[in-house]
């Protein structure tokens, strides 16, 4: 009866956990680790498609050097994110919703969610005012595309 309880808490972290575990065996399996510029899949982690959109601008050497400065310095808040999320997402999947420590493992991973969204947000608000106002102008074409 307690399996049936949590079914619902389960197939949700199961779901959002094959997302995560897939895009990883992926990129693993190719023996690739995706860097800013490169690109991730589209709607992947950080730069999705607004790296790739950045990218098909005309940007000059020093934009690009910029722009990989500022992604050097994220990328291991980025990592420690992901890997605190990950940590997180395993320990709920195999908790009872009915665990005392289940709404503080949930309060975790929203709060984690939370940082992950702003440090995304903060660094894509870095990477734009890098570029010129032409640049800017047709960030919502090539978004269009």
């Amino acid at each position: 009866m307690n399996a049936l309880r949590s079914l619902p808490a389960i197939v949700t972290l199961v779901c959002c956990s094959a997302v995560y575990a897939q895009s990883d065996a992926t990129d693993t399996a190719n023996g690739h680790k995706p860097e800013f510029g490169r690109g991730w899949r589209d709607g992947g982690r950080f730069g999705g498609g607004f790296e790739r959109i950045v990218f098909k601008l005309d940007l000059s050497a020093g934009q690009k050097a910029q722009i990989k400065a500022i992604h050097a310095q994220t990328q291991p808040q980025f990592e420690s994110l992901q890997a605190t999320a990950r940590t997180t997402r395993a320990q709920i999947e195999v908790t009872s919703p009915y665990d005392p420590n289940y709404a503080a493992l949930i309060a975790t991973l929203k709060a984690n969610s939370a940082a992950l969204i702003q440090l995304q947000s903060d660094t894509f608000t870095q990477i734009y005012a890098v570029l010129t106002r032409a640049q800017q102008a047709q960030l919502p074409s090539l978004a269009a595309q």
